[in-house]
Formats: C-alpha cells, structure tokens, sequence
C-alpha cells in the first residue's frame, strides 16, 4: 500500500474481503430507499430498475457499442498474460473490468493493460453483490477499488461495471457519487458458466456460436467475456480471432465523447 494511502485511510495494509468504509462525508440523505437484498430476490417496489432483474438501465448508462466489441471482468489472473500477448499481436484493443483484490494481486498485468492501450475499469474492490450490501459497504467498495487501481496505474477510471449486473437504483446513487459512468452490456456469452462443474446448456460451441451471430448481424453490440482462468482465456483467444482484428472498440471509443480516466 503506497504511503499516501496509508496516510489518507489510516490503514497499514490493504483490506480482506470486506474493506472498512473510510468516512469522506458522503451524503447519503438522497439515495432511494430500496431495501438490501440478495442475489436472485427480484421483489422490487415499483419503478424500480434493477438490470440484473428486468434488463432496466437509466440514461446516461452504457450498454451497448456501435460495433462488436470484447470486453473482460474479474481478472487479471496469471492467465490473463496470454490474453494481452494475443491483443497485442493483432493490435487489438479491450476494456477490462478489475476488482481491486486482483489489482493488488497482480499489479503488473494491471499495469501492462493500461501499458498496452487498454482501458481499465473498476468492478468494485472484492466483487460482491451489491444490492445486498449496506450504503457504507457499498461505498467502501467504491473506495478501495478507486484507490487500489490509482496505486497502480496513476489513473482514476471512468468506468464502473458492477458484479453479478447487481444494479438498482439505491446502488446506482451511491455508485454516482464517486463520478463514474455505469457500463453494463448487450451480448452476454454466460462463458463464466464453464468455471463450474456443472454448466447446463453453456459450452464453448455454443459462446462461439453466439459470437458469430453477433458478428454477422453487423449491429454491434458490448461482449461480456471473463479472464478468470485458463479456459475462459483460452476461450476469449478463439473469440477475439471470431470477431477480426478491426473494428473493436474500448468502452470510450463506442460513443461519442467517452473518455476513459477522471
């Protein structure tokens, strides 16, 4: 942890999976009162938009891509490597999603990504569901994943994704507060599927062959692809080459206006 974090939070070390919340008079007084919840609990108040229940986003949230673009969550990991050596081989460029426990662990890949002309986006600090936690943890989150990709690039990102598409209205207040754009998705492959043992109906044919439909409607459209592990890398390889080197585009490039950093 570099010295004027420690100075500023009062911490010697990073956090575990729960990060303390740093009190920087947040005002919370205008959050919609939606109550906390857990994963898959989709009994709403009415009006609420919750893109993880009802596909709803508010304006001003990113979605799509004017065209076919990649777009990766929840690493770096040791396999991420290869990845970056196939983009950069092809000239290819990416938007990658990092919680802040991944940063830490691997600021090295962080930083060649951002090296590399990628874009890097913050996906919390420890990637929970973040309707089921309370104002301050959710505000926590925010913080340290901030503060951990700012150690490690020298960059606040633009760009936040929330974990498991948990995103309702109380959570999108709050996340606003730190100054970010929402970056949700159109084209979901579902690849994380084939990390479990058992993943239903979701193969790599099938992710290939999602991918080629997307491609070949011509209709653009923002991918979500993972980089935690071997086989979702290996996967994201074979997909990349689906799509063709020309035409993708970082998350800031799919609008007009976009830019990467605060």
């Amino acid at each position: 942890m570099p010295q004027w974090l420690k100075d500023l939070t009062g911490r010697k070390f990073w956090p575990d999976e729960t990060p303390p919340y740093i009190d920087m008079s947040i005002d919370f007084s205008d959050v919609p009162v939606v109550n906390m919840r857990l994963y898959g609990d989709c009994a709403l108040p009415p009006g609420t938009c919750a893109f993880e229940c009802n596909q709803c986003f508010r304006p001003g949230d990113i979605v799509s891509c004017k065209s076919l673009s990649q777009s990766f969550d929840d690493g770096p990991t040791s396999q991420t490597v290869h990845l970056l050596d196939h983009l950069e081989s092809t000239g290819q460029k990416a938007t990658f999603f990092i919680p802040g426990t991944s940063a830490v662990k691997f600021p090295h890949l962080v930083r060649r990504e951002y090296d590399q002309g990628h874009v890097v986006g913050l996906h919390t600090w420890s990637h929970p569901f973040l309707p089921s936690l309370s104002n301050e943890a959710i505000a926590a989150q925010m913080q340290w994943s901030i503060w951990a990709i700012n150690a490690t690039i020298g960059k606040v990102p633009k760009y936040f994704r929330p974990p498991f598409a948990g995103m309702d209205d109380r959570v999108r207040a709050i996340v606003k507060k730190f100054n970010v754009d929402l970056v949700l998705w159109d084209r979901d492959t579902f690849d994380w599927r084939l990390n479990l043992a058992d993943s239903g109906e979701t193969n790599e044919l099938s992710v290939l062959e999602s991918i080629e439909m997307w491609r070949n409607q011509n209709g653009g459209g923002l991918i979500l692809q993972h980089d935690s592990s071997s086989k979702l890398v290996k996967l994201s390889i074979k997909a990349s080459k689906l799509i063709g080197p020309k035409g993708q585009l970082t998350v800031d490039k799919c609008y007009k206006g976009g830019r990467p950093y605060q």
